[in-house]
């Protein structure tokens, strides 16, 4: 576990030093590679995220409808489903999704170069193997996470706000009022933060179980699913930290 703490380190300290370099026009984006990530890193689960976010807006409709029936405080109702939305249920699912999806190709991507001898030739090449194959990901899978994450708030809150209008529970504009008045700048600091830790946390993850998979065919599924199976792991145990350490 320490060899893959300091392997995940490295990792990030090369990303975070090439990201300072094209700052200041020494080094050059790999656009091609970053337009692709963001493509097939984040748009290609956009319609899964939408469904999701959809129905975890109905269902949360449906529980805050049965909380406002049971004690009709709306400012309550209201402001136990901000909470829920901003810092739990969307940033866990963008988490889960993009370690998921995101997570689990990359490190077959980096596992598969790897045991076909492509990161030693970078090397031997003088190109940094981290910025050939992390560092435009990174950037892609943080960019997508927050763009996803913030599509996903307006559906979940779009479906919730549409059921309690329908079933008469709560009316649109009563809805939107409570919902901004309720709405702290601190939960949606804390949503987003829980958002790009999760995406870090799932790409360093996938990093180092790709760049330290065996160079036996069956080394690439082995990355594909401890890469899985760590980044939900993490992001969980994440998530219970944030709550210990913002509360």
């Amino acid at each position: 576990m320490l060899y893959r703490i300091g392997y995940a380190a490295t990792v990030l300290q090369h990303c975070l030093r090439l990201y300072a370099l094209i700052l200041i026009g020494r080094e050059h984006l790999d656009l091609p590679r970053f337009t692709r990530d963001s493509y097939d890193l984040g748009l290609t689960i956009l319609p899964g995220v939408s469904v999701i976010a959809i129905a975890i807006g109905l269902i949360l409709g449906i529980q805050t409808e049965q909380l406002l029936q049971t004690l009709a405080i709306p400012d309550l109702a209201v402001g136990l489903y901000a909470d829920a939305v901003a810092t739990e249920f969307v940033p866990l699912l963008i988490g889960i999704l993009v370690a998921s999806r995101a997570g689990v190709e990359l490190a077959v991507r980096i596992a598969t170069m790897a045991s076909r001898g492509e990161i030693e030739g970078l090397i031997v090449s003088g190109i940094n193997p981290v910025h050939y194959t992390v560092g435009a990901t990174l950037l892609a899978v943080l960019l997508m996470s927050v763009t996803l994450a913030i599509w996903a708030q307006l559906l979940v809150v779009l479906s919730s706000g549409l059921w309690l209008a329908l079933s008469d529970a709560l009316p649109a504009p009563q809805f939107i009022h409570t919902l901004a008045n309720n709405a702290t700048p601190s939960d949606l600091l804390l949503g987003l933060l829980k958002v790009i830790s999760f995406a870090l946390l799932a790409t360093l993850i996938a990093a180092t179980e790709g760049g330290t998979a065996s160079t036996r065919p069956q080394g690439i599924a082995q990355a594909a699913s401890r890469t899985m199976l760590q980044a939900i792991a993490w992001i969980l145990v994440a998530d219970v930290l944030f709550g210990v350490l913002w509360s």
